[in-house]
């Protein structure tokens, strides 16, 4: 080899491995920010979604966000309320508005007390506390009528936040007129 190959393939040798250190260098600069800036994307499509709603909220009231935070306040201590702590109250509440409305209640037999899961899988909470459930078997007779106002209750005026999962209503064959049912229904504590 003589002397101009060996400076030519060293040349090439040295364009090369400066080549090769900056592209190492790009990709570890870059790649670690690809993630932190693609994190970083889905947080403010997160926060311009909230400030669509808040801007939608806001003018829902006028334009003042002063209204809009106390009907937000407002909503919250509702929820609040439908949210009690105390699991018994609730399902005797539930079955003295059924004897009240009416209805012959025949049984009613809370199961345990559950953790609720949001959709992710996650336990739900509200303000650090969290969200139980309670799985209760409801058995009443009754008209039609009955029935109707006492869903009704559960749905407007339940001392609790109700959930009937389902129910079957039959015919009370020993008299006319008049219905037996059995409901589940799930009533939401916050503890």
């Amino acid at each position: 080899m003589n002397k101009p190959d060996l400076l030519r393939d060293y040349k090439l040798y040295l364009i090369c491995a400066t080549a090769l250190f900056l592209l190492a260098l790009w990709s570890a600069l870059f790649f670690p920010q690809r993630n932190t800036m693609l994190r970083l994307r889905q947080e403010l499509a997160v926060n311009r979604q909230s400030m669509r709603e808040m801007d939608a909220l806001t003018a829902y009231y006028g334009g003042d966000p002063g209204a809009a935070l106390r009907a937000l306040t407002a909503e919250v201590a509702g929820i609040n309320e439908r949210l009690p702590e105390d699991e018994t109250a609730a399902v005797s509440g539930i079955s003295l508005a059924a004897r009240k409305i009416g209805l012959e209640v025949v049984s009613v037999s809370p199961a345990e007390k559950e953790v609720y899961l949001d959709t992710s899988g996650k336990k739900a909470g509200f303000y650090g506390r969290e969200v139980y459930t309670v799985a209760v078997s409801f058995k009443a007779n009754g008209t039609f009528y009955e029935f109707y106002r006492f869903l009704e209750y559960l749905y407007n005026n339940a001392p609790a936040l109700v959930n009937v999962r389902d129910f079957k209503f039959s015919k009370d064959n020993g008299r006319p007129g008049m219905l037996a049912a059995e409901m589940n229904i799930r009533i939401f504590l916050l503890l």
